[in-house]
């Protein structure tokens, strides 16, 4: 995070120097030079000035206009906007398991020929009985296969 000077913290906050402080990625005087609304041209003229003699009505106007919405406007979804991300997020996953899926039948190695075979699982179940592996003893040795 970059370093912010003290006075960001404080509730006055002037408009006018935050570009200069923040590295000036989007000057905020180059903006208030680009806006030709007629209304606000003396609000403008007044702003360049101490901004001590401004009114609170006409901050929030200069505000209002370099930023049309606010935090909590900003958070609001638009209508049809969780439909949009709900159907973006199961095409993700749909196109997922697709290529998964053709990429295991395609590119997998082949499956071995004693792989789900009866002839082969029938011997190798005999030869463990026959190395007594893992025996079963106790109660359900009555019971193992």
């Amino acid at each position: 995070m970059a370093y912010l000077p003290k006075r960001f913290f404080s509730s006055t906050i002037r408009t006018m120097h935050l570009a200069k402080s923040w590295g000036d990625p989007a000057p905020l005087m180059n903006t208030l030079k680009a806006i030709e609304a007629p209304q606000l041209q003396s609000v403008l003229t007044k702003a360049r000035g101490p901004w001590k003699e401004l009114t609170n009505q006409e901050m929030v106007k200069l505000y209002r206009e370099n930023f049309p919405k606010t935090i909590l406007e900003g958070k609001q979804a638009t209508p049809g906007e969780t439909r949009k991300v709900l159907f973006g997020t199961s095409l993700c996953i749909v196109i997922g398991i697709v290529v998964a899926s053709f990429l295991r039948e395609t590119v997998g190695p082949t499956k071995p020929h004693t792989y789900n075979n009866p002839d082969w699982d029938a011997a190798k179940r005999e030869r463990l009985i026959q190395q007594k592996s893992n025996p079963i003893t106790g109660i359900s040795s009555k019971y193992a296969v």
